[in-house]
């Protein structure tokens, strides 16, 4: 049976990717919802996590899982992350002519890998007449009511939850918030960094910068960093930043779905 899964989540992370940070955020309750189903002994076989934009799904392919769904009104910008070729299959099947597939990079966890002198360097090469600021209560209301920076905070239900959880750096311009890095999800010991920066301030250096002081406040605080990201762009600023390449892997969009653009988004 498909059920909510709250207790006996041990056995339901062994299904999923150890380091995923979207998925343990889910599994150790601070974000999203996990599902699963049990064998008769009890067992869980399969299951799936969704936090934000992101539905991952592991163990036994079961169409089960793909139905109940965020709707395309709900979440436009849903994306499959499928563990194995039983899953790929299984969602090109129940989604045939409605699914697009394209890559997504993992990047290798190694905290050893970051050069802190290289990251604070990229801070002190902030554009002049820019600054950055960490996200206070002001700053996080800000960022909910405009369009490009709202995936910084809106996960996390509300101002408490960030504050306990999340962190994040916003540059601004004259004080106005144009570009940000912040926790799209956080588990107990990491973050998945989020980067989202206004189309009429790219290309000047600020993702970089704040992308480099938020993973320096995460190193200062035990905090590992991940960075998965949706694009070679993104791959590319993270390799800069000190990521090491990790694997390729595939996910899905259906149809109300957009395929991410050619922008660093984490």
């Amino acid at each position: 049976m498909i059920m909510p899964a709250r207790d006996g989540l041990s056995g339901i992370q062994r299904l999923f990717n150890p380091d995923d940070v979207i998925v343990r955020a889910c599994l150790e309750g601070i974000l999203g919802k996990v599902s699963a189903l049990f064998d008769r002994e009890g067992k869980p076989v399969s299951a799936r996590t969704i936090v934000g934009d992101f539905c991952h799904l592991a163990g036994e392919a079961n169409p089960a899982l793909l139905r109940g769904l965020p709707t395309a009104t709900e979440r436009p910008n849903l994306i499959l992350i499928p563990e194995g070729r039983a899953w790929e299959a299984l969602i090109e099947s129940e989604f045939a002519g409605r699914f697009a597939r394209f890559p997504r990079y993992a990047t290798a966890r190694d905290p050893a890998a970051f050069d802190r002198e290289r990251l604070a360097g990229f801070v002190k090469k902030l554009p002049v007449f820019y600054g950055i600021r960490p996200i206070d209560r002001a700053l996080h209301r800000a960022a909910l009511a405009q369009e490009w920076s709202r995936d910084l905070c809106s996960n996390f239900p509300s101002w408490d939850a960030w504050q306990a959880f999340g962190a994040g750096f916003v540059v601004l311009k004259e004080g106005e918030p144009v570009c940000g890095a912040a926790s799209y999800a956080a588990s107990s010991d990491a973050i998945e960094i989020e980067i989202d920066t206004r189309a009429d301030h790219r290309r000047r250096g600020l993702a970089r910068a704040a992308a480099a002081k938020l993973i320096l406040a995460c190193l200062d605080r035990g905090v590992y960093p991940g960075w998965d990201a949706a694009n070679r762009e993104s791959l590319a600023l993270a390799e800069q930043l000190g990521y090491r390449p990790g694997r390729e892997y595939p996910a899905y969009s259906v149809s109300g779905a957009r395929i991410p653009d050619g922008r660093p988004k984490r």
